[in-house]
């Protein structure tokens, strides 16, 4: 068989396997990325606005803050201030009235800006849970997932599905950064822990910092 002849089988070849490959569920890949504005091993603070004044709501966002501040990679590290400036402020606004992204009807909104300040919003609008309090009897969001999902924005990372429905979508499970929070009690309501996908995103953008509990150096460690 001639040269010419022998590389059209073999990209025959690959061309038929590629049509029975099964093809990769949508979302199975790290958290897409924005561009990082904090650098590796910044170490920063958060308050809560004065409308955040349930001491359950508080516990529930710190968890949060803590889940993502302390991992085995060089992202952000945000401890909890009482004083009047932080770098980031968490607070209750209605997603009625105010625009997250020029979208309306949100639960959570976070994002972080050049000035390495942060912010994050729960919507007033809805009721929240720990799990076993509520600030309302309608349905309600995990606090903690919900302030996990928007503390995965002040990080650097985007929606890992775009906003489609996701029920049988099995990638939906690979991070907890997600366009559509469920309600608590769905299979998807209550996750309080990064994913793979989440991790893996972290990981490509800070590096590696095996420091992860309190006191940190400033920097990650080679």
């Amino acid at each position: 068989m001639s040269r010419p002849k022998r590389i059209a089988v073999l990209l025959a070849v690959a061309g038929l396997l590629l049509a029975i490959w099964p093809s990769t569920t949508l979302g199975a890949a790290p958290d897409p990325l924005k561009t990082d504005v904090w650098g590796k091993g910044f170490v920063g603070t958060y308050r809560f606005a004065s409308n955040v004044t349930l001491g359950w709501m508080k516990s529930a966002i710190s968890r949060a803050v803590g889940t993502i501040s302390h991992t085995a990679y060089a992202n952000p590290d945000f401890h909890l201030t009482s004083g009047s400036s932080a770098n980031g402020t968490i607070q209750y606004l209605s997603s009625s009235t105010y625009a997250c992204d020029i979208s309306y009807g949100w639960k959570g909104c976070g994002d972080a800006y050049s000035d390495k300040t942060f912010r994050v919003w729960l919507a007033s609008n809805y009721c929240w849970t720990d799990g076993t309090s509520s600030t309302c009897t309608g349905t309600k969001y995990d606090a903690e997932t919900v302030a996990l999902n928007e503390m995965g924005h002040v990080n650097r990372l985007s929606h890992h599905l775009p906003a489609t429905p996701h029920d049988t979508n099995a990638a939906y499970g690979d991070a907890v950064v997600q366009a559509i929070p469920d309600p608590f009690g769905h299979p998807f309501g209550t996750n309080r822990y990064l994913r793979w996908a989440d991790l893996d995103a972290l990981h490509a953008l800070y590096g590696h910092d095996p420091c992860t509990l309190p006191p940190c150096p400033l920097g990650p460690v080679p």
